[in-house]
């Protein structure tokens, strides 16, 4: 089947060029002369908002011969993108079996992959459209149920204040939660997975520093209220160990909660697993230790790339994805200033001395895409009794923030 061919020729006949660039077709899904035939249809359109006729396309291509169309047009937009993905994945397994041959690295083969992925997903992405007039009447709906439970219509968190900052989290959001190393990054991390599920939303979370044990012992330490401290040194009272005892029972065959030790991969593998278990809202702890799928070796840029593909993948899957990052005492802002652009809410976790006596953390939020700026919240952090609440704060000014401001972050 010639698809350009036969797709110019449907465009020409039915003057349907303008439906056609609705759907946005890179100029890669065509291939050979009816690549060129494609993008001077597209500058022919820029000039005339029209599509081009028989005549004029025979004057400048006198030998592109259409071949008549049988199928509609989505038929042969589906196999323009189908065709591109077989070739490029055929491509891969090419390139990969001659580097296997030759060196035997598997390596290079899995990053030819990654990027071949990567690109397939860029190529054929579908795009949506809406009608802002007609649909506002949807909207007014949704501020309705909003109104009726105080706003907060996406996946709520065990702080009221980050609720009323962000309405919760939303499918497509980027969230970053930064901290210097063993602030309690992970601890909270564990706490906001566990407060979803016992929500009824489904959590997925991605561990790159930590086993698997390791974070169960958290989760479990969180749901039971026993002293992680006790836990680990294997000193629970009986009384601990009784109620441990019954909730695991209890906990047999209800709503899944998975955990992925996921020391290595990056975005194409939580895809992957995302496909497999169908989460609500996907965490990621450790995000400097993600590998980019697209192999840009330079740090900085291989951070922009893993941000920027984390923000499609959220838009993609439609689930919130949030993010654990490390902060360091200096570093070169620049290199990282792109990132603010990619995420929705920053989270900043800091502890001095003063509030680790005091089993308190200080949370600030350098970055809210569209909320109020609000004053440093402190929360009680008793990892003793399993006691998160808040202490209190005050919203101070409804402008955004826009930039990272003395936020280094270290990769």
């Amino acid at each position: 089947m010639d698809i350009e061919r036969s797709l110019i020729a449907l465009l020409i006949e039915n003057d349907s060029l303008s439906e056609a660039l609705e759907h946005n077709l890179p100029d890669d899904l065509f291939e050979g002369e009816g690549k060129k035939v494609w993008r001077w249809m597209k500058e022919y359109y820029t000039k005339y908002s029209s599509t081009p006729g028989t005549q004029a396309l025979s004057q400048k291509w006198p030998d592109f011969k259409l071949v008549s169309a049988t199928e509609v047009l989505q038929f042969y937009i589906d196999k323009l993108r189908s065709r591109f993905e077989y070739n490029a994945l055929a491509q891969a397994v090419e390139k990969t079996s001659a580097l296997l041959r030759k060196d035997g690295d598997p390596s290079k083969g899995v990053d030819i992959f990654r990027r071949t992925i990567r690109i397939v997903d860029d190529i054929t992405q579908v795009s949506t459209d809406m009608d802002w007039s007609n649909s506002m009447e949807d909207r007014l709906e949704a501020y309705r149920k909003r109104k009726k439970i105080d706003g907060i219509d996406g996946y709520s968190t065990p702080f009221p204040t980050i609720d009323k900052l962000t309405q919760g989290f939303h499918p497509g959001e980027l969230i970053f939660i930064s901290a210097k190393t063993g602030t309690g990054k992970t601890w909270i991390v564990c706490l906001f997975t566990h407060w979803h599920w016992t929500q009824g939303v489904m959590p997925i979370l991605f561990e790159k520093e930590m086993t698997n044990e390791q974070i169960g012992r958290r989760i479990d330490a969180i749901h039971n209220k026993l002293p992680y401290s006790l836990l680990r040194e294997g000193k629970l009272t009986e009384k601990m160990e009784k109620r441990w005892e019954e909730s695991a029972y209890l906990l047999q065959g209800t709503a899944p909660f998975p955990v992925i030790d996921s020391a290595k991969g990056g975005i194409s593998h939580i895809g992957a697993k995302c496909d497999r278990y169908k989460p609500d809202i996907c965490y990621i702890d450790g995000g400097w230790l993600l590998e980019d799928d697209d192999r840009t070796y330079a740090g900085w840029e291989s951070r922009g790339n893993i941000t920027k593909n984390l923000k499609v993948f959220a838009k993609e899957r439609k689930i919130p994805v949030v993010i654990t990052f490390q902060l360091h005492d200096e570093g070169h802002l620049q290199l990282y200033k792109g990132m603010e652009n990619d995420a929705d809410f920053h989270i900043k976790m800091s502890q001095n001395e003063d509030q680790r006596i005091a089993k308190v953390m200080a949370f600030d939020f350098p970055k809210h895409r569209e909320g109020e700026k609000a004053d440093t919240l402190e929360v009680n952090w008793d990892l003793d009794n399993m006691e998160f609440n808040e202490l209190g704060t005050r919203v101070i000014s409804q402008q955004p923030v826009s930039v990272y401001e003395e936020l280094p972050l270290n990769f």
